[in-house]
């Protein structure tokens, strides 16, 4: 099954744990998981962490953030995910690496291979299209669809050139600190996480040349 085809069930069962002020850890911080999918062989890899650490994995809590970097199919991206059994949607979010610039990713950044399925669906709802149906239309409906999509997915994150810089200030740092903006909740306080050799090893393990 899909890494992130599981949103609930990849924010329970990550292997690992956290850096989350306040809580006590064990074991590494940043670790990696790989899922293929079963029905399209594409291959998820992801380098993140957890708020406790099991045998089976790590679990998160809700209304926490967690950043990961991975790949999907050997295609880069990097982002904040929502946690704990139900993950809410995460909207626009921050992430900084010490004193460098902010960047903000927006759901609009995010790619449909991140989306769960139920939002993959909504993504490809596209009404069908009756004669008088311009293709113009067609398209608008669509990406309205998908615009819809990413806004509710527990998933933000950036792909691309601006993805490969943020990691590359990733790997070269020692702290990030990260937070979401687009909802006004008195939980979603600003998380930060510490840039240690796991997360290192994490990201060079997904064979990246940044």
């Amino acid at each position: 099954m899909r890494l992130i085809a599981c949103a609930g069930l990849l924010a329970l069962t990550l292997a690992g744990c956290a850096t989350t002020e306040g809580v006590g850890f064990s074991g590494p911080q940043w670790v990696v998981t790989q899922q293929r999918d079963a029905f399209n062989d594409s291959v998820t890899k992801m380098v993140t962490f957890g708020d406790y650490s099991t045998s089976s994995g790590i679990i998160t809590r809700n209304f926490r953030y967690y950043p990961f970097v991975g790949t999907y199919n050997g295609e880069l991206f990097v982002g904040l995910r929502s946690g704990g059994k139900q993950p809410i949607p995460t909207g626009t979010v921050q992430i900084r690496v010490d004193d460098q610039p902010v960047w903000t990713i927006t759901p609009s950044d995010t790619p449909l291979y991140l989306l769960p399925p139920a939002n993959q669906a909504t993504a490809a709802a596209v009404p069908s299209a009756s004669p008088e149906l311009s293709a113009q239309v067609k398209a608008l409906t669509e990406q309205s669809m998908q615009q819809v999509a990413r806004s509710m997915s527990p998933f933000t994150a950036v792909t691309g050139d601006k993805a490969k810089q943020l990691v590359g200030q990733m790997l070269a740092g020692k702290r990030i600190i990260f937070r979401v903006v687009s909802i006004n909740q008195s939980a979603s306080t600003a998380g930060q996480a510490e840039i240690d050799q796991s997360f290192i090893n994490g990201v060079q393990s997904l064979g990246l040349n940044i």
